[in-house]
């Protein structure tokens, strides 16, 4: 009798048991919600969508309830799991072990730093039917890069630090530490420039550089762009400050407004300085036409302008209340109008640095190439008035000064030249003092022993 109740324990425990081991199949459609997605075993698409991969995208939710979701999950059927520009840090993709005709893209999670597979992936033997997309996260860590394009040769698999942006982008700062770009490039109105832009090796999308005050074109010189394909072409227009005909013969580019200037690499358009501005000559070699700074440039930093090695223009500097100006890389001032430089009424200048290699001419032989005039603080250097006294120049109440640093070295020297000789002199005087009473003692005491000894020569 008992061994008839332990046998029928047994089969209603195994039949429980294989109730359990029923996975719960969910088709996904169209309604894809909290609902219809939790609680299953499996997700496949729909037949309604004739053979079609469903897309389920996890962006939808927070990770937490991503994770809800998905806790009983273990297969994909014709299932695409999409995470797009998302700010998802960990990515918990553990819950799946089985696929058939499915695909995972994980593109554009500036943040994503994590992504979890299922401990079955070690030898990535289960991801047969999988197909990984990984492009574009610019954070993603190079080991967890490494891991999914080893075991999935063929993925669609990011380099490292390939980065992607939002539309329009905003910031310089939001691609400070990208090699590649996976997307379109957006740059218009609102982008603020602080650095000069960095040398991508390959955009994988369009580009767009329209109406923006960016002063250096010369990271679109070498890079690789794919833009085939897309329903976009690159565009470079209306920019304020960075000139760009040297892509009017690019294939890769369509121009809307060419410039006149020949355009070198880190070449900006002059204008009148302000404080604005001069932010976009920071790293500016190069400035073709004029660069005027006035009264209503404001107060702003010098070492903006401190990286510019040529002005194919004039460089006028008037009526401001600045006290020091640095040029310290400029070698070249070259204008069609007279005179190259200007400086005048500047009542709180003191000092004007320049190169001593400084170069300056302009077309007009019979007017002057330098005007300086009214600078009531002002003393022109020696190494200044070097670089234009054999040009035509008009000096007005200019005062000359020394080299200051030249002439106080002079003076240390001279002082440590003349104790330097005090002290040998001095040296010399103390041994003459203590050597004459010296050969003195000596006369005496020779005389005195000859004495001594005349005398008693003669007592015996």
């Amino acid at each position: 009798m008992l061994l008839c109740v332990v046998a029928i324990i047994n089969l209603i425990i195994s039949q429980v048991s294989t109730t359990n081991n029923v996975s719960r199949v969910c088709p996904l459609w169209n309604e894809l919600t909290m609902a219809t997605m939790k609680d299953c075993d499996e997700w496949i698409a729909d037949p309604r969508l004739g053979g079609k991969k469903v897309v389920v995208d996890a962006g939808r939710w927070t990770p937490e309830a991503w994770k809800n979701v998905t806790s009983r999950v273990w297969s994909l059927r014709n299932v695409t799991i999409f995470l797009n520009a998302t700010k998802y840090v960990h990515f918990d993709f553990s819950s799946f072990t089985s696929f058939k005709d499915s695909a995972l893209n994980v593109t554009s999670n500036n943040h994503l730093l994590e992504i979890s597979f299922n401990k079955t992936f070690d030898d990535f033997s289960s991801m047969f039917g999988l197909a990984i997309k990984l492009r574009g996260n610019g954070i993603l860590p190079k080991r967890i890069i490494d891991k999914v394009a080893f075991f999935c040769a063929q993925c669609d698999i990011q380099a490292f630090r390939e980065c992607s942006f939002p539309n329009p982008i905003q910031s310089d700062s939001e691609y400070e530490k990208c090699n590649e770009v996976y997307g379109n490039m957006m740059f218009g109105t609102e982008f603020r420039e602080i650095y000069p832009l960095p040398l991508f090796s390959r955009v994988r999308g369009c580009i767009h550089v329209v109406g923006t005050r960016i002063k250096d074109m010369s990271f679109l010189n070498h890079v690789d762009v794919h833009c085939e394909g897309l329903p976009m072409n690159n565009v470079i227009a209306n920019n304020l400050y960075a000139c760009h005909d040297r892509f009017n013969h690019d294939p890769r580019f369509k121009l809307t407004v060419k410039t006149e200037f020949d355009c070198l690499k880190g070449e900006c358009l002059g204008d009148k300085v302000t404080k604005e501005f001069s932010t976009n000559y920071l790293g500016c070699s190069r400035v073709q036409s004029d660069l005027t700074i006035t009264n209503s440039s404001g107060s702003f930093d010098i070492m903006h302008l401190s990286s510019i090695r040529e002005i194919i223009g004039q460089l006028t500097v008037r009526n401001h209340n600045a006290s020091v100006f640095h040029f310290p890389l400029l070698r070249k001032i070259e204008s069609q109008s007279c005179p190259a430089l200007r400086i005048e009424n500047m009542t709180n200048l003191a000092r004007f640095y320049v190169s001593p290699l400084l170069k300056m001419s302009c077309e007009d032989d019979d007017s002057p190439v330098v005007v300086i005039r009214n600078n009531t603080k002002l003393r022109v250097s020696p190494i200044f008035y070097r670089t234009f006294q054999n040009i035509p120049h008009e000096l007005e109440g200019v005062k000359f000064r020394g080299d200051e640093q030249l002439a106080i070295l002079i003076k240390v020297l001279t002082a440590i030249v003349l104790f330097m000789t005090f002290l040998l002199f001095a040296e010399v005087f103390v041994f003459l003092i203590r050597e004459e009473p010296e050969q003195a003692l000596t006369t005496v005491s020779t005389s005195g022993k000859t004495k001594r000894g005349y005398t008693l020569s003669r007592s015996r």
